[in-house]
C-alpha cells in the first residue's frame, strides 16, 4: 500500500489523505490529487485515474509504458510515450488524447516542472537539440539570453514571477557558467563557474562526427582533439558511455577534455542501442550488449585510424558502468588492438545482475535488461561469451579496474570477481575505494583515476612503447 499525508507546514501536524495501491499521484497546484497512476510490474497492467473522470487510461505495457510529465493545463496531463515518443495531451475528465506542444521533432524524456507541477520544458533525447520550452515567455527569455551570451543555455530555475531567472552557459570548450537575469532590472549577474581553475585555460575541441559500423549502420559520435591540434595522427583513447540506453553530446565534458589535454584524440561512441536517435537505433542494441554494441566502438576507432585522425597501432578503452564493461569487451574482442583497458564501476558477468529483477515486481526492469542483454535462461556458451570474467584470459594487456564500495547501481562484487580471477596477471591493478558510490563524485577521487589513467595511457601508447 502507499499512503499521501498533508501536513501543515506551521504547526507539524499532518493526516492521510490518501490510501492505496497506486505507484504514482499526480497533485494540481492546490495540494489535491488529479491522478494515480496504477501499474503491475509483472504483467504490464498499466492505468491512469482521474478525479474528475475515473479510468480515463488502460493500456498493456513493459518498461515502455507512458510517462505523466505533469499538467498541460487545469484539465489535462502532459503523456510522453504513447504509441511515439511525442508528448500528448491526457483529458482528466473525458480521457481524449490528442496531441500537446508543436515542439520539434525529436525525442523527448523527463520534463521540467515548476513547483505546482506545471511543465515549462521538455529535455531532449535527441543529443545537440536544446530543451524545449513550453512557456512562451520563458522561451522568449531563453532565446534573447542565448543571443546576448553568443552561445547556448541552460534555464536551471526561476522566480514565482519568472522575473528573476537562474541560468547557465553550455559551450562545448568551458564549463558552465551561472548567471542571475533580473528582466526588471534588465540586469544580468555573474554568480560563478563550475572548475574555475580552466577558466582562462584553452580547452579540447568538441565536435560530433560520423561513420559506419562494419554491418553499415550510421554511428554518430563524440570526437574530442588536443588544444592547437596540427592533424597530424595523435594517440587514441575510446571513451564509450554508460547506460546503455544513454548518449554523448558535445557540451563540456571533463573526462574526455582532460584526457585529451594530454595530446590524447579522444573518440565517445554513441553505439547502436543509445538513446535521443529513435526508437529503432536503439532497439538496433537488443541482444547486442557484449556483441555489435562493442563492434560499433572498435569501428570507430578504426575509422579514425584509417582517416589519419588517430595514429595506427593500438589505441586504449576506458569507461565507467557499461562503458567499463565496454572497455572490457573491447579488449576481449580485439586484443591485438587495444592497448591498454581503465574500467570504472564496469558490470563483468552481465547475467548476473538479472538476478536483481526477479521478485515481485520486478517484471518490467527484467524485460528491459534481457532485451540488451538475452535471457538469464541462454546456455552457459552464450552467457561466457559476453562475461569479461569468463574472458579474463583474453586480457592480456595493461588493465586499471576501479570500484567504489558504496556502488548501488553496478555491486563491488563485480570487479571483486574480476580481479580475483586476475589475481597475479601482468599488468593488472585495482584499485577499491572505501567511500566512492558508483559515479566517483569526489574530486580526488576523479584527480586520482586521471593521474592513473594517463600514466597507463603514456606508458602504453607513447613513441617507444612496444
Amino acid at each position: 500500500m502507499n499512503s499521501l499525508f498533508r501536513v501543515n507546514l506551521d504547526n507539524g501536524r499532518g493526516r492521510r489523505i490518501a490510501r492505496d495501491r497506486s505507484y504514482q499521484r499526480i497533485i494540481d497546484a492546490d495540494g489535491e490529487i488529479a491522478a494515480e497512476l496504477f501499474y503491475d510490474f509483472d504483467d504490464g497492467d498499466f492505468e491512469i485515474r482521474s478525479e474528475r473522470g475515473g479510468t480515463i487510461y488502460v493500456g498493456e505495457h513493459s518498461y515502455d509504458r507512458p510517462y505523466v510529465a505533469g499538467f498541460v493545463d487545469e484539465t489535462g496531463l502532459a503523456l510522453i510515450g504513447v504509441d511515439d515518443p511525442s508528448v500528448k495531451r491526457l483529458d482528466l475528465e473525458t480521457g481524449e488524447i490528442t496531441p500537446a506542444y508543436d515542439v520539434p521533432e525529436g525525442e523527448y524524456q523527463g520534463p521540467l516542472r515548476d513547483r505546482y507541477g506545471q511543465v515549462w520544458a521538455l529535455r531532449p533525447r535527441t543529443f545537440g537539440q536544446s530543451h524545449y520550452i513550453i512557456d512562451p515567455a520563458l522561451r522568449a527569455d531563453h532565446d534573447a539570453l542565448r543571443e546576448v551570451m553568443g552561445e547556448d543555455i541552460w534555464i536551471e530555475s526561476f522566480s514565482d514571477d519568472r522575473n528573476k531567472i537562474l541560468f547557465a552557459t553550455r559551450a562545448p570548450t568551458k564549463p558552465p557558467e551561472y548567471l542571475l537575469y533580473d528582466r526588471e532590472a534588465a540586469d544580468i549577474q555573474f554568480l560563478g563557474r563550475a572548475y574555475p581553475d580552466l577558466a582562462e585555460r584553452p580547452l579540447p575541441e568538441r565536435s560530433m562526427i560520423t561513420y559506419e559500423a562494419a554491418d553499415g549502420l550510421e554511428i554518430r559520435a563524440v570526437l574530442t582533439t588536443p588544444p592547437g591540434h596540427d592533424g597530424e595522427p595523435a594517440p587514441l583513447v575510446v571513451l564509450p558511455h554508460g547506460g546503455p540506453a544513454a548518449a554523448d553530446g558535445v557540451r563540456f565534458d571533463w573526462w574526455a577534455q582532460a584526457i585529451a589535454s594530454q595530446g590524447y584524440v579522444v573518440l565517445q561512441p554513441n553505439f547502436r542501442g543509445s538513446a535521443g536517435y529513435g526508437r529503432e537505433f536503439r532497439e538496433a542494441g537488443f541482444g547486442e550488449f557484449g556483441g555489435l554494441m562493442i563492434e560499433d566502438i572498435l569501428d570507430g576507432a578504426r575509422h579514425l585510424q584509417a582517416e589519419g585522425i588517430a595514429r595506427e597501432g593500438g589505441f586504449c578503452v576506458t569507461g565507467g558502468s557499461y562503458g567499463g564493461y565496454a572497455a572490457l569487451m573491447s579488449a576481449v574482442r580485439a586484443p591485438q588492438e587495444v592497448a591498454c583497458v581503465v574500467a570504472v564501476a564496469p558490470v563483468t558477468e552481465p547475467l548476473t545482475m538479472l538476478g536483481r529483477y526477479t521478485g515481485d515486481g520486478a517484471g518490467a526492469a527484467l524485460d528491459w535488461w534481457e532485451d540488451y542483454m538475452g535471457s538469464r535462461f541462454q546456455d552457459a556458451e552464450a552467457a561466457a561469451a559476453i562475461s569479461p570474467v569468463a574472458q579474463h584470459h583474453r586480457l592480456t594487456m595493461p588493465v586499471l579496474l576501479v570500484h567504489g564500495q558504496l556502488d548501488d547501481v553496478v555491486p563491488v562484487t563485480h570487479s571483486r570477481r574480476l580481479a580475483e580471477v586476475m589475481e597475479g596477471a601482468d599488468g593488472f591493478s585495482y584499485m577499491e575505494l572505501a567511500t566512492e558510490n558508483h559515479f566517483l563524485q569526489m574530486p580526488r577521487t576523479r584527480r586520482d583515476l586521471l593521474q592513473r589513467s594517463l600514466a597507463l595511457f603514456d606508458e602504453t601508447l607513447s613513441d617507444g612503447a612496444p
